[in-house]
């Protein structure tokens, strides 16, 4: 945090979730660059930072492809490269998934499309109030950057969060309404890269390859997760994660399986259930 008065009313709200199993601790910026040096450069712009040590990272592109293999062991079937046009329903239920390899016929149905289940929904007579917010990442690999920074790091005042992964270092932020459109605008990637010089201003990055990214965050209109059965009884959703995908997805998971399954679910799924909103009935 660069400014006082934001660290206080950011404290004040992590305190607010203690009891729920949060922890956290308020570090003064003398504090901040003992623990993270790699930000004694801009000390004096420092007003502190929140450290939540229970925290993690990782490189989700591994953890995919390893749960990829613990499902095979399981026994899933995977088909990557086919490309869902749309699903059948009849009688009050849905019958089939059409794709550009064939069609697929199973008891139960999940669109967990992200931004794009709208439009697998909409042909069925509802509509999910999920949109593309387009983000933008760029990860510089190489020349020593894995050992510039030890943590992650969010700049509460630029809104960019910095990622230090296994030999490279990443910079993620701005959302972007463009509906549908993967184009990368050159504009938002030297943004992103100005926000990463301004939190490490000596990080080597010219000796570095640089890897620009953008994908589509599915925001719903409420900010919360859309997560369970449709008016259509055996057909479920589970998106609206916007860009906490992956931090929700394990625990989305398992809500969406306990009620596939008809299992007590762990937490309450009301304030997920697509139902909540009208057109989505």
């Amino acid at each position: 945090f660069r400014n006082a008065d934001a660290l206080g009313k950011a404290a004040a709200h992590a305190e607010r979730w203690v009891a729920s199993g949060l922890r956290f601790k308020v570090l003064s910026a003398a504090e901040l660059v003992e623990f993270e040096p790699a930000l004694r450069p801009i000390a004096d712009q420092l007003a502190g930072a929140l450290l939540y040590a229970g925290d993690e990272k990782g490189d989700a592109r591994r953890f995919c492809r390893e749960l990829q293999r613990q499902a095979e062991n399981c026994g899933v079937s995977f088909r990557f490269g086919t490309t869902v046009k749309s699903l059948s329903a009849r009688a009050g239920q849905v019958v089939a998934m059409h794709t550009d390899r064939g069609d697929f016929v199973a008891d139960r149905y999940v669109i967990a499309a992200g931004s794009y289940t709208t439009l697998l929904t909409r042909p069925l007579g509802f509509d999910v109030p999920v949109r593309p917010a387009k983000g933008y990442s760029v990860t510089f690999e190489e020349g020593g950057l894995d050992r510039v920074l030890r943590v992650p790091v969010v700049d509460d005042e630029l809104h960019a969060a910095i990622v230090p992964l296994e030999n490279a270092i990443r910079v993620a932020g701005t959302a972007e309404f463009a509906g549908y459109d993967l184009r990368i605008r050159s504009e938002r990637v030297d943004n992103l890269k100005r926000l990463l010089r301004a939190v490490l201003p000596q990080a080597p990055l010219e000796r570095a390859v640089q890897r620009d990214w953008c994908g589509l965050r599915p925001m719903s209109a409420d900010g919360v997760p859309v997560i369970g059965a449709t008016h259509l009884p055996n057909l479920y959703l589970n998106t609206g994660h916007g860009h906490l995908g992956w931090t929700m997805a394990a625990g989305s998971g398992r809500l969406l399986a306990d009620l596939i399954c008809s299992r007590p679910p762990a937490i309450d799924p009301l304030p997920f259930a697509p139902g909540r909103f009208s057109g989505a009935r």
